[in-house]
């Protein structure tokens, strides 16, 4: 929790004017050892100090939470990990609904018990009929002593997709309890309609930079759509390891933006990317800044977004930024890792159906990549008979290939499919007519 204060105790021995001994608690004078206390937890609620040997307790206050502290604990052994729950004993509110056509996202401002978050307690209707679905758990955490575990979004999946403009009711039922066993006071129920919102912001998840190079991060939005314009908030954790060129981004009519990241100092840290008009959605890129010989192939990256829906015959084309590097791959969700089935990119790949395709990078000098992994969705046409117009900028070099690679028609067949605009997929077998 971030923004809470925490202090640190200690106990001192003293003698009274009789000689007794006596034990009182007093607060710690850090600017003694040029630190600070208290403090004020950071963004991830954490806190720490260096202290000298004795006998600590670490309380935590802030507004509106019931105080909490630790046991006595002794220093020497280093004590760390030093957990402590807060709790807020005012009733939980609904704080934000978004109706999309995947769902009902629902959150509330307080973690909640999993045990209450049920199609009992939460369900959708339209037009007063009840729709069947499932409910997940967007965001479960356990407790520091990992007993339990409480959630705070809570996402319902109808078990078939709402449609935009669709009107639906939102119902959660009174007493539903949050982490502190305080019940919802009153049923929440509203009407929503479906919209499109952006649902996930998506970055490489691992980066490795050379000590005083530049990196560049694409981040995309899902779904890329609606994601036109909006700003991406961007901060480094550690600016000394990784600095970041811009600390607002704008996506584009792809739904993408990129990031020039420099390797200022050796070491590991994280480059935070959150949507600016929803701090929900949120992604984290890990940042190692390496001299070469511990530096990785750059993992490959892919033209078009993950997790999208594309026309059937749509190509998406890999790239790695690691000079001399070579990308394998695999079609069917496979680790391309020394796999005896893996294929070497070389041309770019059309998509005739839904997969996952998992890619590697190999360079002179560099450790393997990491793995990237892509998955696409493809919109088949109403009857059944999936089809793409093609572009002259697809062909290469006069010629069409299938996912393997493979050339399957020459030019000249190639220029009378070209003329025909058609791809037809008959089965599993391509007919060019």
């Amino acid at each position: 929790m971030a923004d809470a204060t925490a202090s640190v105790y200690y106990k001192e021995l003293y003698e009274d004017m009789y000689g007794d001994s006596h034990e009182r608690e007093v607060l710690w004078d850090a600017a003694k050892f040029d630190q600070v206390n208290p403090m004020l937890t950071d963004e991830n609620g954490e806190y720490g100090w260096d202290v000298p040997s004795g006998l600590w307790q670490v309380r935590v206050v802030k507004d509106g939470y019931l105080a909490t502290e630790s046991e006595w604990l002794p220093v020497p052994p280093p004590q760390l990990d030093v957990n402590l729950a807060m709790q807020q004993p005012t009733a939980p509110v609904v704080q934000r609904v978004t109706a999309t056509e995947q769902g009902v996202d629902l959150r509330f401002d307080k973690y909640m018990k999993p045990a209450h978050l049920t199609s009992e307690n939460i369900f959708l209707t339209r037009n007063g009929q009840k729709l069947d679905g499932t409910l997940r758990l967007m965001d479960a955490e356990p407790t520091p002593d990992s007993t339990k575990t409480f959630a705070r979004r809570v996402l319902f999946q109808p078990a078939q997709p709402l449609k935009l403009n669709d009107k639906v009711r939102l119902t959660v039922k009174a007493g539903i309890e949050s982490y502190a066993d305080v019940g919802l006071l009153n049923d929440f129920t509203q009407e929503f309609d479906v919209e499109q919102h952006v649902s996930e912001l998506v970055a490489d998840s691992v980066v490795g930079i050379l000590h005083g190079d530049d990196y560049t991060v694409t981040v995309s939005a899902l779904p890329a759509a609606v994601a036109k314009g909006k700003k991406v908030s961007v901060k480094s954790l550690n600016p000394d390891i990784a600095s970041i060129a811009a600390t607002e981004l704008t996506l584009d009519q792809n739904g993408q933006t990129t990031l020039t990241i420099k390797g200022q100092g050796y070491g590991t840290t994280a480059v935070r990317f959150t949507l600016a008009d929803d701090q929900e959605i949120q992604t984290l890129t890990v940042v190692g800044v390496k001299d070469a010989d511990g530096l990785l192939t750059r993992r490959p990256t892919a033209s078009r977004i993950s997790g999208t829906e594309v026309l059937y015959g749509s190509p998406v084309s890999l790239r790695c930024e690691t000079p001399g590097a070579v990308i394998y791959y695999t079609l069917d969700g496979s680790c391309p890792c020394e796999n005896p089935n893996r294929l070497r990119y070389e041309n770019p790949i059309r998509i005739v159906s839904n997969l996952t395709l998992k890619a590697i990078a190999v360079a002179p000098g560099y450790a393997e990549s990491d793995v990237a992994t892509f998955t696409y969705k493809v919109k088949y046409d109403p009857e059944g008979i999936e089809s793409t117009t093609l572009k002259d900028s697809d062909k290469e070099n006069g010629m069409v290939y299938d996912l393997q690679g493979r050339q399957i028609v020459n030019s000249k067949s190639a220029n009378r499919s070209l003329r025909r605009g058609l791809y037809i997929k008959n089965r599993r077998k391509f007919v060019v007519r």
